[in-house]
């Protein structure tokens, strides 16, 4: 009996000790260490950091969206609006990202600003800065393409309309010479 205590008690030592790992050691599908480094990214509205500027946005929160140019892996981090800054540890790798504010629901409110290119390292911290517009000038760019859009569909509309009349009076035209036609021929024949 004590020969199957002994075995089970150094197959559980053998486990144990196979399962153990130095503080430093890598485990598969991790990164090391030394190859990982922090990206921290403040943000302001208007270059202020207060609650109200959220507010005037309707943002609760901010995604923060970056990308490794390397391996194309997303990192993604939502926080609230008024903490005006993210760090997020990541690989020690090149990025692009975008920052974008945030409405309760999760609806952006404001349009993606970009974050870097920027470089990550596992020597020093990096850090990156973007400052939204003031609420009432945010989407410039989008309403000035949405009136374009508008435009460009009511003169469509337009052209449309005229064709329709054009068309509409070239059938009336047609159909009044076909008439006339052929009461001269009635005439004729009389």
């Amino acid at each position: 009996m004590r020969s199957i205590y002994t075995v089970a008690g150094l197959c559980a030592a053998t486990m144990v000790a196979c399962m153990h790992h130095e503080p430093n050691e890598v485990q598969p599908g991790e990164t090391e260490p030394e190859k990982m480094g922090f990206v921290t990214v403040q943000w302001a509205i208007e270059d202020r950091t207060s609650a109200e500027q959220c507010e005037a946005y309707g943002a609760n929160a901010v995604e923060l969206l970056l990308i490794s140019t390397d391996t194309n892996q997303v990192t993604r981090q939502v926080v609230p609006c008024e903490r005006f800054d993210v760090s997020v540890q990541v690989p020690a790798e090149d990025y692009v990202g975008t920052i974008t504010l945030l409405d309760e629901r999760g609806k952006a409110v404001s349009d993606p600003l970009p974050v870097g290119p920027f470089e990550v390292d596992g020597k020093e911290e990096t850090t990156r800065r973007v400052s939204f517009p003031a609420a009432d000038q945010q989407g410039g760019d989008q309403r000035r393409g949405d009136d374009q859009r508008r435009d460009d569909q009511r003169r469509g509309d337009d052209q449309r309309r005229d064709d329709q009349r054009r068309g509409d009076d070239q059938r009336r035209g047609d159909d009044q010479r076909r008439g006339d036609d052929q009461r001269r021929r009635d005439d004729r024949r009389r």
